[in-house]
């Protein structure tokens, strides 16, 4: 099977701001970034092609341009960085920040949750489509959840996933069977 991942388009938060849940505006002019993304995809969506979208709507302007039957699914969702949602990184406390960046796979924010959690649940939307058979398919989402399934998919160390930049409108491409699990194009 392959599975194209492909991150929203750009967003307009502020710099400097954590946001995961949270919900952002697109950028002016995010018709024509959705437009080009969908120029670029490697391949002809067709009716059995499933396309999930995360529910944050910066991900399901994309997928409504992709596919009239895309479906939300909550796993798709970006890492839940609870108390720290909204705030500037550069005020969040220290000592937690400090916690993270010793244990980027477990440490939780407060209120959010771990990279480990997000990739539990992420990769569950893989294990389904693998059950149900599907060719292809496509993955609108977010870049914690990109870099989770990658990292999930080639076997690299969840530590590791912050090496993994994901741009805006951002196809990844990878392949999954009994025979191989492999990232067949990146940033595409």
């Amino acid at each position: 099977m392959r599975v194209l991942l492909i991150r929203h388009t750009e967003v307009a938060a502020a710099e400097g701001i954590c946001y995961g849940r949270l919900e952002v505006a697109l950028r002016c002019g995010w018709r024509a970034d959705v437009k080009a993304v969908a120029a670029r995809l490697p391949w002809a969506i067709t009716s059995d092609t499933p396309v999930l979208s995360s529910p944050s709507a910066r991900c399901q302007r994309l997928a409504e341009r992709l596919s009239d039957t895309y479906q939300c699914d909550e796993r798709l969702l970006e890492l839940n960085f609870g108390a720290w949602e909204s705030r500037p990184w550069k005020d969040l406390p220290a000592d937690e920040i400090e916690r993270w960046s010793k244990d980027v796979a477990h440490f939780a924010p407060p209120g959010g949750e771990s990279l480990a959690e997000l990739t539990s649940r992420a990769s569950q939307t893989l294990r389904e489509l693998l059950e149900n058979g599907p060719e292809r398919a496509i993955l609108v989402t977010h870049s914690g959840v990109i870099r989770a399934l990658i990292a999930h998919i080639i076997g690299l160390p969840l530590a590791h996933t912050a090496r993994l930049h994901i741009e805006f409108g951002g196809l990844c491409e990878v392949e999954i069977n009994a025979q191989r699990r492999r990232l067949f194009s990146f940033n595409r």
